[in-house]
């Protein structure tokens, strides 16, 4: 007749097994190499720390050019604060 089929809670746990087994390998397929993953991201934090250095060398240096808040479009608002007839404009709030 044949070999004798093995008990049931047997096949069970090969069967299991198996899907278990072509679970793992399907997820392992789609996954990056890990040798890749780590080597973007050393390239990264390289390149970040290269960023970091150049900031820190031009972290005293002005923003502003000498004079830049003396120009016209910056003091808009304090000559419209000096000017008399631009306080009565209607919707002004009032000058304490």
């Amino acid at each position: 007749c044949g070999p004798p089929s093995p008990p049931e809670s047997q096949r069970r746990a090969s069967m299991s097994g198996f899907l278990s087994r072509w679970i793992h390998d399907a997820i392992a397929l789609r996954m990056e190499d890990p040798v890749k993953i780590r080597a973007d991201w050393v390239a990264h934090m390289h390149k970040t720390e290269a960023k970091c250095v150049e900031i820190k060398k031009n972290w005293d240096q002005p923003t502003k050019t000498a004079g830049f808040w003396r120009k016209p479009q910056y003091n808009a608002t304090i000559d419209l604060m000096n000017d008399s007839r631009a306080g009565k404009i209607p919707g002004r709030a009032q000058n304490w």
